[in-house]
């Protein structure tokens, strides 16, 4: 059986449609974080690692230094990626690569909550990361417009 090479073209939308399915994944991955938070708090799990005060709050003040830096970061990363593409091949696999960053983003934002909220049992912090995080998962979705403007500049 033979299985003809994709055009540049095609392949440029196939990985489109990879990221796509992948966000899709991470969106309804970024929620497992809330269920295991409901978990430790329904079934009283012994999680936490308290830490003083001090050490919180430093803490806290990088984490969320860290999430303000991942909104621009996040939009500046295609720059990054996308340079030296050769063909719209490389340039849908390496569009495909920024978005995966950005979504690790993401998902690392929640982590941070996830880490606040193990080091001191509080509920707000976690669901304030995770909120921020929502909105950044939302904000650096794959939108076709978004990946054909990158396409036209390139052709």
């Amino acid at each position: 059986m033979y299985i003809p090479l994709m055009d540049n073209k095609s392949a440029f939308q196939n990985y489109f449609d990879m990221t796509q399915k992948l966000y899709r994944t991470m969106v309804y991955a970024l929620f497992i974080y809330p269920l295991f938070v409901a978990a430790v708090e329904t079934f009283h799990f012994a999680v936490f690692r308290f830490l003083n005060f001090e050490t919180m709050q430093k803490m806290g003040l990088v984490f969320m230094v860290l999430t303000i830096l991942s909104f621009p970061l996040a939009y500046i990363s295609d720059s990054f990626f996308i340079k030296g593409c050769l063909n719209t091949h490389q340039l849908g696999r390496k569009m495909m690569f920024s978005a995966i960053a950005k979504m690790a983003m993401s998902e690392t934002i929640t982590l941070f909550g996830l880490i606040i909220y193990i080091t001191s049992a509080n509920l707000k912090f976690f669901y304030l990361f995770f909120i921020i995080s929502f909105v950044h998962i939302l904000a650096v979705r794959p939108a076709q417009k978004r990946w054909q403007r990158q396409l036209d500049s390139f052709v």
